[in-house]
């Protein structure tokens, strides 16, 4: 009933051909950020993907910039925060994606606070600083799979992120 309520509010759509509505698998990354850029395993081997429901409305300057890093050997755009070699390898295990993969999912129509910080997964990689920082009252976050101290609530203090809300620094 949903696709021919939604064909009724255009009827050309009714003589176009689609017949059928799939709602298939997403493809949603740790940090729901896209992949985009040389697979860092395999020379010459490009990836586009992770878009989380966006890939037709960013798929033309995902393409720009992959036939740009192609053609000329770099990106002409910074690409830091969508490269495949983001990731590291214990974020392909399937207890990683697993804890993950709610909370990445529940986000992805919550309102989007600069630097909220992720819950699950987390406590994996540690610097041998860690213990200090932690005395210092270090408030950690996930940084590329380690825990790395954000910021400081002074030594003795328990760190507390408090209510998200825009405006707040």
């Amino acid at each position: 009933p949903f696709l021919e309520r939604a064909m009724a509010r255009v009827p050309s759509s009714l003589e176009a051909g689609a017949k059928k509505l799939f709602c298939g698998p997403e493809s949603f990354t740790p940090d729901l950020g896209p992949v985009v850029g040389e697979a860092p395993e395999l020379r010459n081997y490009y990836v586009a993907a992770g878009m989380n429901s966006i890939g037709i409305l960013t798929g033309g300057g995902v393409g720009r910039v992959l036939a740009h890093n192609i053609v000329h050997g770099h990106a002409d755009v910074d690409m830091t925060a969508m490269l495949p070699a983001r990731f590291q390898p214990h974020q392909a295990t399937p207890a990683y994606r697993g804890a993950r993969v709610v909370e990445s999912l529940g986000k992805v129509y919550k309102c989007h606070y600069p630097h909220r910080p992720t819950a699950t997964a987390r406590r994996i990689r540690r610097s041998p600083l860690h213990a200090q920082l932690a005395a210092r009252g270090a408030y950690f976050r996930d940084v590329s799979g380690w825990e790395g101290a954000d910021w400081f609530a002074g030594a003795g203090r328990t760190p507390d992120l408090g209510e998200l809300r825009w405006g707040r620094h």
